[in-house]
């Protein structure tokens, strides 16, 4: 099992979690699986689930 960090600023503000707050719930049930994956599999696992996220898609 992996355990999933997200990036803090220095001032203490978690973008990556401001981010999933403001998903609409279907979205977020989705994020949330697919981090769930990545926690028990790690980077081995082999999908195409992660890709570049870009202006804030």
């Amino acid at each position: 099992m992996y355990q999933i960090e997200y990036y803090r600023e220095p001032s203490g503000r978690e973008p990556v979690n401001e981010w999933l707050a403001r998903l609409d719930m279907k979205a977020k049930v989705v994020i949330m699986g697919k981090i769930a994956r990545l926690e028990k599999y790690g980077l081995l696992l082999q999908t195409n689930m992660m890709k570049r996220i870009e202006n804030g898609d």
